[in-house]
């Protein structure tokens, strides 16, 4: 099972072009044309990329990961950031000075986040050890989120988080 995940995760295209948007994990490297450019430029690249004040694409906005946006200047943690021709959604999910999962539903212009620490806390009040559980009916899945605090999960937040003054 294990070469099988391997070869699937090989097979996976470095970029996806939506036509409007296009998807890399780290970035492009500005001066270089695509077809020169490599797994280092696509999976690894950051200050050059960030830091270009030209937009790669005319005609597209590329998205990101890979770097954790509170690691670019003036960035809060949470906050999305986007220079010329590109947003970084990578808000450091696993980081704890964020802890910020971040999603973008290009289809509708938004954006959804939820906060990892925050749930795994209160998936810990939820859940109790099984003898405890016995004589315990839990709560519909859409009454558990309110029950233990979430209420804004599967939401588009009410946090400010883009960090630029163009909006998404």
């Amino acid at each position: 099972m294990l070469l099988e995940h391997l070869e699937w995760m090989r097979s996976l295209p470095m970029h996806i072009d939506l036509g409007d948007y296009w998807l890399v994990h780290a970035g492009v490297h500005p001066r270089l044309p695509l077809s020169e450019q490599t797994v280092q430029e696509f999976c690894w690249i950051r200050e050059e990329f960030h830091s270009s004040p030209q937009p790669y694409f005319a005609n597209k906005t590329i998205i990101t990961g890979h770097t954790i946006t509170f690691t670019l200047p003036n960035i809060p943690s949470g906050a999305i950031a986007q220079g010329a021709g590109w947003i970084d959604i990578d808000t450091g999910a696993y980081h704890p000075k964020s802890g910020w999962l971040t999603a973008l539903d290009l289809d509708n212009q938004q954006v959804y986040q939820v906060n990892v620490f925050q749930i795994r806390s209160a998936f810990c009040r939820l859940w109790k050890p099984p003898s405890r559980l016995t004589a315990t009916k839990l709560p519909l899945a859409s009454s558990t989120a309110a029950t233990v605090g979430m209420a804004g999960v599967g939401r588009r937040s009410d946090r400010p988080l883009l960090a630029s003054s163009r909006s998404f």
